[in-house]
C-alpha cells in the first residue's frame, strides 16, 4: 500500500494579497512552480502554508513583544467581510485549516480533521515512500516540522 502523502488542495480566503485562491494539485509526485512578478503573492502563498501548519510565520516577528498577526495576515479592506483563512487538504482526506476572526485577532483558531499536526507529519516521515515536495516547498515544510516538534 502506498502511504505517500500529497498536498491536493490549497484554499486561501482574505489572506494577505488574496481575496480568494483555490488551487487543486494532483495526488501524485509532481513539482509546483510558483512564478510571477514582485508583489503578486508568491511569498504569501508559502506564508499561508507555514501559518496553517505552525500558527507562525518564521520571518514575521512580534513588534515590541506585541503580536499583530491579524493586521499582517488579513486582506480586509473597507467593505470586505469574513474571516481570514488558509486551508490545506491531503490525498488521504486529511485537512488542516487556520482562521482569524478579524484584523484585530490575536489568536487563530484551527479547523480540519487533523488533531495533532506534529504527530500527523511525523507519522508520514517514517514511511517507505515519504511525501514528495519541490525544493522550494521543502524548506517551509522543514520549518513546520521544527515548530511542531517543540
Amino acid at each position: 500500500m502506498d502511504e505517500s502523502l500529497y498536498l491536493t488542495n490549497i484554499r486561501l480566503t482574505q489572506f494577505r494579497s488574496f481575496a480568494k485562491l483555490d488551487i487543486d494539485l494532483p495526488a501524485e509526485p509532481s513539482v509546483l512552480i510558483v512564478h510571477g512578478s514582485n508583489g503578486l503573492g508568491k511569498s504569501s502563498l508559502f506564508d499561508a502554508l507555514e501559518w496553517t501548519l505552525t500558527d507562525k510565520i518564521d520571518h514575521y516577528r512580534d513588534v515590541n513583544g506585541v503580536k499583530k498577526a491579524g493586521k499582517y495576515l488579513c486582506r480586509w479592506r473597507e467593505g470586505d467581510d469574513g474571516p481570514t483563512s488558509a486551508a490545506i487538504t491531503f490525498c488521504d482526506g486529511s485537512s488542516i485549516e487556520r482562521m482569524l476572526s478579524s484584523a484585530d485577532a490575536m489568536q487563530s483558531t484551527r479547523g480540519g480533521n487533523v488533531e495533532d499536526i506534529g504527530a500527523f507529519l511525523r507519522a508520514r516521515r517514517g514511511t517507505k515512500r515519504s511525501s514528495r515536495c519541490s525544493i522550494i516547498l521543502c524548506s517551509r515544510i522543514s520549518l513546520a516540522n521544527q515548530h511542531c516538534r517543540g
